[in-house]
């Protein structure tokens, strides 16, 4: 059974508490841990990375921030089991954080746990009802080959954003480049210039298709109310 965030995170308090009774006064302060292990982590070192931030973790736990750095330390370096018995810590503590729900969902990847990701992935999109995570899971499911159920997922984003903000119409219309779906792509990059005229990028996604976008070439969302 796996143990709560809460449980774990004592359990680690209750170290911290011993080791502050033995006086441990050569310690680096808690801001030169974490920034060592910003460092290592861009320079690519992540097993450097991991140290630090597992130090730092040893004397503050209930750091979420720091801990999201450890899971995708550990994801770096290969290790998607801690990455994700640290991301679950993260999401048990802050379940709507979209962040901590990404690392985890690729962790459960990486371990090769598809059944659990789209368990997961499902129940997040169905729990919240937000763009976000219809969209996350719209990306996993395009990865692994589902295209149908990608695309629905895609919408459903599109549906819940109501044809508001780029992030939907953009997630569409890659999704349908991807699968060589040109005309709705060109249908999404033209909601795309409604959204936000002389979009460079669909613009030139537009020319490359063959089209020629002009001040009346936008097309309002098709989920726009």
């Amino acid at each position: 059974m796996r143990q709560t965030a809460t449980a774990r995170i004592l359990a680690t308090a209750g170290l911290l508490l011993l080791s502050a009774a033995t006086g441990c006064s050569n310690q680096r302060a808690l801001p030169v841990v974490h920034a060592a292990g910003n460092e290592a982590y861009v320079r690519g070192n992540y097993s450097q990375a991991v140290v630090e931030y597992r130090e730092y973790l040893d004397r503050k736990p209930y750091d979420t921030v720091v801990r999201h750095k450890l899971a995708k330390a550990y994801l770096a370096s290969g290790d998607p089991q801690l990455a994700r018995e640290n991301a679950s810590i993260c999401h048990d503590v802050d379940p709507a954080n979209t962040d901590y729900s990404a690392t985890l969902a690729e962790a459960m990847l990486k371990s090769n746990d598809l059944d659990g990701l789209f368990a997961f992935l499902r129940s997040e999109a169905a729990l919240r009802q937000r763009p976000a995570d219809h969209i996350l899971l719209g990306q996993y499911l395009a990865r692994v080959g589902t295209a149908d159920e990608a695309e629905a997922a895609f919408l459903a984003a599109a549906r819940l954003d109501r044809g508001q903000n780029l992030g939907p119409q953009w997630e569409l219309a890659n999704f349908y480049r991807t699968i060589g779906a040109a005309d709705k792509e060109t249908d999404r990059l033209r909601m795309i210039l409604w959204l936000r005229p002389n979009d460079p990028e669909a613009t030139a996604r537009l020319r490359e298709l063959g089209k020629v976008p002009g001040p009346s070439y936008a097309l309002p969302p098709a989920e726009r109310i």
